[in-house]
């Protein structure tokens, strides 16, 4: 009776986990060799989302008139991979070579593990074997969706060195969100969060997008969690609309759902002033009223030439207006503009911004 060969090799630790992406380097490579004194081989075992328990593994098979087949398996049957069109000497649907950077989503086209397992290569239909660097397309079933991954191999089949070479695996940990072959996630420095347009005022009533930025700024991030320091003066969404609902400051929280990483950023609301039976929004040393507008704003300026013009912004980031400002006193029509609440930012050369809401009728 030939001996059995069972070798296992379980990858558990040491992850890049900074960004959604959880990615293991296998260093050094585990390889699965086949050999002429055994007929069957097991290992590489791989915990691709790191809870302690194995995903997925490698095997292969050879007997007398039927050849050889690699191999992969999973413990959940649940689980699934990216299926190719070759078929094993078997009958079995081998699974398909994925270059990098293809995508690996929902669309990719999905089988489930055989008895056996997924054939990877075959001495009837070779598949993997012989492409060199390759990946597998995998998917793992959880509470509300899947978590789509990679695992990258080699199949050789020079007599010498016949197995199969398992290099590295990655999976996003965000449900249901694609993956490209090959993508490890970049590691994610600072997470910094800011007014829309650099909006740090925000008037009573109105409402401010709430925008974060990233170091580095390939960081494959697909969540941010917002707070407010005080409730009863500010509200803010799961997309970071805030709305302001009392005079003050809050401070306004960032959080990178992935790393944990955090940044705070201070938003100063406000209320109008009266004058003259209009409305006013003042402040460091410019009025704009009448607000609410039907369509006519005046920008009158304390000291003459301190602002040289003005953009103004809708909600979502667009500019829709620029002006340029006169020493002391301009007029702006805003006729044009639809119903709704918008940014003026001012410009200072000296100072930087200045930013009002005003609000068309």
């Amino acid at each position: 009776m030939k001996k059995v060969l069972f070798i296992v090799l379980l990858l558990f630790v040491n992850y890049n986990s900074n960004a959604c992406i959880r990615y293991k380097d296998i260093a050094p490579d585990s390889v699965l060799r086949m050999n002429d004194t055994s007929n069957f081989g097991n290992g590489a075992e791989i915990d691709v989302n790191g809870d302690g328990q194995a995903d997925f593994s490698f095997m292969w098979l050879q007997f007398p008139g039927f050849g050889w087949t690699m191999y992969v398996n999973a413990v959940d049957s649940t689980s699934a991979v990216v299926q190719g069109s070759g078929v094993s000497g078997f009958g079995d649907t081998l699974a398909k070579p994925i270059v990098k950077d293809s995508l690996i989503s929902a669309a990719s086209g999905w089988s489930v593990f055989g008895m056996m397992g997924k054939p990877v290569a075959d001495s009837a239909s070779l598949g993997f074997a012989g492409l060199g660097d390759r990946y597998i397309g995998i998917r793992l079933k959880v509470a509300g969706g899947y978590k789509y991954g990679w695992i990258l191999i080699n199949a050789d089949t020079t007599a010498a060195t016949k197995g199969i070479t398992v290099k590295a695996f990655a999976i996003d940990d965000a449900i249901d969100v694609p993956i490209k072959a090959g993508d490890t996630g970049a590691l994610l420095q600072t997470i910094t969060a800011y007014g829309n347009a650099g909006v740090t005022k925000v008037l009573k009533a109105a409402a401010l997008q709430m925008r974060v930025s990233y170091t580095q700024a390939s960081n494959t991030n697909y969540g941010v969690r917002w707070q407010v320091s005080d409730t009863a003066k500010a509200s803010i969404s799961n997309t970071g609309l805030l709305t302001a609902k009392d005079t003050g400051n809050v401070v306004v929280t960032a959080t990178d759902t992935c790393s944990g990483k955090t940044d705070d950023t201070t938003i100063n609301i406000y209320a109008f002033k009266t004058s003259i039976g209009a409305m006013i929004a003042a402040g460091d040393g410019v009025a704009v009223y009448p607000i609410p507008s039907r369509g006519d704003l005046t920008i009158v300026q304390e000291t003459a030439g301190t602002y040289t013009s003005a953009n103004i912004v809708a909600i979502d980031g667009r500019t829709l207006m620029s002006v340029v400002l006169n020493p002391d006193k301009t007029f702006v029509d805003i006729s044009m503009l639809p119903g709704g609440t918008y940014t003026m930012v001012l410009v200072n050369k000296q100072k930087g911004k200045h930013v009002v809401c005003i609000i068309k009728d």
